[in-house]
């Protein structure tokens, strides 16, 4: 099998895995640390649970029970623009969340947690928009804190791991699995979703439901 291209994938700390996409239309990914190879197989784990309950995500092909790597299909993804994007990831989230519980060895293991240079341009734009930063900070604080119901949430549901198909949608990167306050996964794809055409169907949809 050739190697077609080669990225490396980085988590909040180093370098965690190499990823290397094959000419056979598959995609290989290698655990360069100990923490990596948790990952992958959580990742490898997640999905099958994913898979056999409608979840849509790339087919593992073949994977390593310790999680030195994982071999999985390649999604040749579209842009994550237009209402049928916006409608599957809804679609998505929704049967995640009507999931009774999370897959075993998931959940709180670790959490994701933005870079220090995303957070300080999150920051910059909420200044730029006239919203006071400590406003901003108590909202988040408090929405986190509200009692209502916690479901199965994705956890880092954005495009890049929300990939756009000819079908709909496939979701990557399942380590942040965990319980969250309803909604979480969408009301996180709305503030990175690239058209505000987009960003505006996807609030509509969240208020009429």
């Amino acid at each position: 099998m050739g190697v077609v291209n080669t990225a490396t994938k980085r988590g909040p700390g180093p370098v965690a895995v190499m990823r290397r996409r094959l000419a056979t239309g598959a995609v290989l990914e290698v655990a360069q640390t100990a923490d990596a190879r948790r990952r992958l197989r959580l990742e490898s784990a997640a999905r099958s649970w994913a898979e056999h309950r409608g979840i849509p995500v790339p087919r593992v092909l073949e994977s390593d029970p310790q999680g030195r790597w994982l071999v999985s299909e390649w999604i040749d993804a579209g842009r994550p623009a237009g209402d049928s994007y916006v409608d599957a990831a809804v679609a998505v989230a929704a049967r995640l969340a009507a999931q009774p519980e999370l897959p075993a060895g998931t959940g709180g293991a670790s959490r994701w947690r933005a870079p220090r240079r995303s957070t300080l341009e999150r920051g910059l734009r909420v200044v730029a928009g006239g919203v006071p930063p400590r406003l901003w900070i108590g909202a988040r604080r408090q929405a986190w804190a509200c009692d209502g119901p916690r479901v199965v949430s994705h956890g880092d549901f954005h495009p890049g791991n929300v990939l756009a198909t000819t079908g709909g949608v496939a979701v990557v990167d399942w380590e942040f699995m965990s319980l969250a306050p309803r909604h979480s996964d969408l009301l996180r794809l709305w503030t990175v979703l690239p058209e505000p055409t987009d960003r505006d169907r996807l609030l509509g949809l969240l208020i009429d439901g």
